[in-house]
């Protein structure tokens, strides 16, 4: 036995929902590779990682608080690589001051 024609809308819709539902709960990642920690080139990798996520204005809003924590495990330098590079901390926070 068939469905009406009522039946086939309401499970087309839930079928859409369904899709819709699914997309919101996919998280967007970026990968970009940044070939130094140069300020200038962490700051446009950076940049373009944010663009293609769909730009910095989904992220913060002119006049918003933030707090930016950075990776802290020891009090060593940049080139260990165990604490947040200075330059990405810098990047990110001029980049969201601009926003």
């Amino acid at each position: 036995m068939g469905m009406s024609d009522v039946e086939v809308e309401v499970h087309d819709q839930l079928t859409n929902l369904k899709r819709e539902l699914k997309a919101v709960d996919m998280s967007k990642v970026v990968l970009i590779r940044c070939e130094s920690y140069e300020y200038d080139t962490v700051k446009t990798s950076i940049e373009r990682g944010i663009s293609l996520l769909g730009g910095i204005s989904l992220f913060a809003k002119k006049g918003e608080n933030i707090l930016l924590k950075p990776n802290i495990l020891v009090g060593d330098t940049p080139e260990k690589c165990v604490t947040t590079n200075p330059a990405v901390f810098k990047a990110v926070i001029e980049i969201l001051i601009s926003a």
